[in-house]
C-alpha cells in the first residue's frame, strides 16, 4: 500500500482508511476480540491473570540467570 500520495481529511479519515487496508480480516478479529475482552468485564479474568502470569515467568527467569 502506497500511502505517499493519498490525501485525508482529517487524521480520523486517515485511521480509518489505513487500517481498514493495511489489516487483514484476522488482524481485525484479534483486535476487536482483546478490546472486547478488556472493556466488557473480563479485565480481571483475563488481562490480570495474564499479568500474575507473566512476573511469574519473569520471576523464574531471575531465578534462573
Amino acid at each position: 500500500m502506497d500511502t505517499e500520495h493519498l490525501e485525508y481529511s482529517d487524521l480520523e479519515e486517515m485511521y480509518s482508511k489505513t487500517r481498514d487496508e493495511g489489516f487483514g480480516a484476522e488482524v481485525k478479529r484479534r483486535i476487536m476480540l482483546g478490546t472486547y475482552s478488556l472493556s466488557s468485564g473480563y479485565y480481571d479474568a483475563y488481562y490480570l491473570k495474564a499479568q500474575k502470569v507473566r512476573t511469574l515467568i519473569y520471576q523464574d527467569f531471575m531465578k534462573a540467570l
